[in-house]
C-alpha cells in the first residue's frame, strides 16, 4: 500500500499528519517507510538525505532538495 500526503503549501500539517499515521500503522504491526520530501528552494541550502531513527525503530527519510 502506498500512501501519499500532497499539498504545495506549506504549513498544512503534511509531515505531522505523515508522521502521526506511520506511528499508528506501525504500532498495528505495518512495515512502514516514511519518505518526507520537499519542493527544492533556491533560497535554503542543499542538505543530503538524512535518517533519523530517534524515536522507535521506525526509520525515516528527510530528502530534501
Amino acid at each position: 500500500m502506498i500512501i501519499a500526503l500532497v499539498n504545495s503549501k506549506g504549513g498544512v500539517g503534511k509531515s505531522t499528519l505523515a508522521g502521526n499515521l506511520a506511528g499508528w500503522l506501525h504500532s498495528h504491526g505495518h512495515r512502514v517507510v516514511l519518505a518526507d520530501c520537499e519542493r527544492p528552494d533556491r533560497s535554503a541550502p542543499a542538505s543530503p538525505p538524512m535518517v533519523d531513527n530517534s524515536a522507535d525503530d521506525t526509520p525515516t527519510i528527510d530528502c530534501a532538495g
